[in-house]
């Protein structure tokens, strides 16, 4: 027999064992699971962090992040984060625990799952925590010793199922324990020790019933485009279900009358510093046909951008499609269903005693006339020292004239009882009522969440506009220069919308977010929070540091951060798959 020589003998053993190496890794990563194709296939509620390292990692490139990173920063983050230590220092004296380093565990996928009992509507459902600890296993071992040995120590029964170890508290009723299993570099948690265990094997071995390969699952993630770094998933088909299963008519009537066993699904999906966003949402409801409740919120999408008149420094700006008219066929047929000829009467009732001169007809008089657009804005306005939102709705009109004369009636009718006053304003007459000095008048300003000015409202050409403070519906009235449409703010997330949505909304977070700046740098949050914790003594004595770094004395001025604070967009877009609403910070 030939002999090889020995050097390369050597090199084909290495060779083999990494062939070998290569071949189990792939045998393995075959069967290393994701979280979602392990817990079972009638799982209703779904948290997952796809990759908790990842998120770190993302997390620590935004915006938010900078900020609190800039050297103007320092002496505010230093003093917060040295009372935050001393509070994390004081517990682990207490507990022996470092609950930094339990924070700090996990570094893959961390998820919680939720399931019903299929057979007991009246049992507590399932509960799944699993965590991937990989690179820390041996500090994970030591934590949960640690843990464990405090649970027993304190008198509570254990005992061994399978891999997991299983601590029953009372009467160790059904899922009322919990259960523990540390394999590997995961870490499993539960309330019941079989479920968790075969939870496990799925992971390792995969498992060919999942809710990773659900159908309504696999839609969510079809629809959000890839795996969120942090996704919440509910499964509406099997909750509807079990709410139904409860036996409560009134339960299967509402299901039935609303078309609810239409929605499927109901998904968040959020991301970091992916593709050209600096943060991302998306909320997702998937439907399978129509339904009444559908077709009550009916938003057809087409093209949109803010309108003219629309000032360009508004704080937020939101407006949508809705088809008013499906609504109220819709709406009369599900009254109708209920109670047959209750919306005939609703109507003979409005129209007064007299047919040949109706009062006020509901779908010709006040549907007819209103259009399928309603916009929202809102700015800020200083008063007294204090900053005050102002808000203002405005309603596309398809036939003003109709509308106003619908209003001349009503007030013929008051008979002036309503004590309105009229101005003109670049030829419309706007209506003014003093909300704010009533509501004032009867309610401490304390209790107030912001102070209403002068309530106005006018019927235009076009819209029907309302607002809180009649200074900014003259403001919209009277436009000057380009609008919210020609504004750099709007231009930055005007390229990141579809050209048709069924909704478009800005907002200016380097305006509201002064706000809050503000509010924080003058102390006053800090004297809210002593002033909530004055009958607390311990708590307050516990916290107490924390409320004083949160004074805010020491934070620099706004301008010197404001570039942090970038206008932020959203739009949505209902088809014929359910609604999608995305928002949206871009990388600047």
């Amino acid at each position: 027999m030939k002999m090889l020589h020995p050097a390369r003998a050597g090199r084909l053993w290495a060779r083999g064992v990494l062939a070998a190496a290569l071949l189990l890794s792939s045998v393995t990563s075959a069967f290393a699971a994701p979280f979602e194709d392990a817990v079972p296939s009638d799982t209703v509620l779904f948290v997952n962090f796809s990759n908790l390292s990842k998120l770190k990692s993302k997390v620590g490139e935004t915006n938010l992040a900078k900020l609190f990173h800039d050297e103007a920063m320092k002496p505010f983050v230093d003093n917060l984060g040295g009372e935050v230590q001393l509070l994390l220092d004081t517990a682990e004296q207490i507990t022996s625990i470092s609950l930094t380093e339990v924070l700090s565990l996990p570094t893959g996928q961390v998820s919680i799952a939720v399931r019903p009992d299929a057979e007991d509507t009246d049992a507590l459902p399932y509960v799944y925590f699993l965590a991937d600890c990989k690179g820390n296993e041996a500090k994970l071992k030591e934590i949960v010793g640690k843990i464990t040995s405090a649970v027993e120590e304190n008198g509570i029964a254990k005992e061994q199922v399978g891999d997991a170890s299983v601590y029953s508290f009372g009467d160790a009723s059904k899922r009322q324990q919990l259960a523990i299993v540390v394999k590997g570099a995961i870490l499993a948690i539960g309330n019941d020790p079989e479920s968790l265990n075969k939870t496990l094997s799925s992971i390792e071995a995969g498992s060919s019933e999942s809710l990773g390969k659900s159908a309504r699952f696999q839609a969510f993630r079809s629809r959000a485009g890839a795996v969120g770094q942090f996704e919440v998933y509910a499964d509406l088909v099997k909750t509807i279900e079990f709410a139904s299963d409860l036996g409560q008519p009134e339960i299967a009537t509402a299901v039935a009358m609303l078309g609810l066993n239409a929605f499927e699904s109901l998904g968040i999906s959020i991301s970091f510093g992916e593709n050209d966003f600096d943060s991302s949402m998306q909320i997702l409801v998937n439907t399978s046909g129509t339904s009444p409740i559908f077709n009550l919120l009916k938003m057809p999408a087409k093209p949109m951008k803010p309108e003219p008149w629309v000032p360009a420094d508004v704080v937020s700006y939101g407006s949508f499609n809705w088809d008013v008219d499906t609504f109220y066929e819709t709406l009369v047929g599900m009254v109708n269903a209920v109670q047959p000829g209750a919306m005939e009467q609703v109507e003979q009732m409005l129209a007064g005693p007299d047919p040949a001169n109706p009062l006020l007809n509901i779908k010709n008089d006040l549907i007819g006339p209103l259009g399928n657009r309603l916009t929202f804005i809102s700015d800020y306005i200083t008063e007294e020292g204090k900053s005050n939102p102002r808000f203002l709705i405005a309603w596309e009109l398809e036939n003003s004239q109709k509308l106003t004369e619908l209003f001349d009636r009503l007030m013929a009718l008051a008979g002036g009882a309503l004590p309105l006053e009229t101005t003109s304003v670049n030829g419309n007459t706007v209506y003014t009522f003093p909300l704010g000095d009533l509501i004032s008048a009867q309610v401490d300003e304390s209790q107030m969440p912001f102070k209403l000015g002068v309530f106005g409202f006018t019927i235009t050409k076009t819209h029907l506009l309302l607002t809180t403070h009649v200074e900014l519906l003259n403001k919209c009235l009277n436009p000057e220069g380009g609008g919210l449409a020609e504004s750099e703010a709007y231009k930055l997330v005007a390229s990141k919308i579809p050209a048709e949505v069924s909704l478009i909304g800005l907002s200016r977070r380097d305006l509201e977010a002064k706000v809050s700046w503000d509010y924080l740098k003058s102390g006053k949050l800090a004297e809210l929070i002593r002033k909530g914790l004055e009958s607390q003594d311990e708590v307050g004595a516990f916290l107490g540091g924390i409320v004083d770094a949160l004074d805010g004395s020491n934070l620099p001025e706004f301008d010197k951060v404001s570039k942090y604070f970038v206008p932020s967009g959203s739009y949505a877009i209902q088809d014929e798959k359910g609604v999608k609403f995305f928002s949206f910070t871009p990388k600047k």
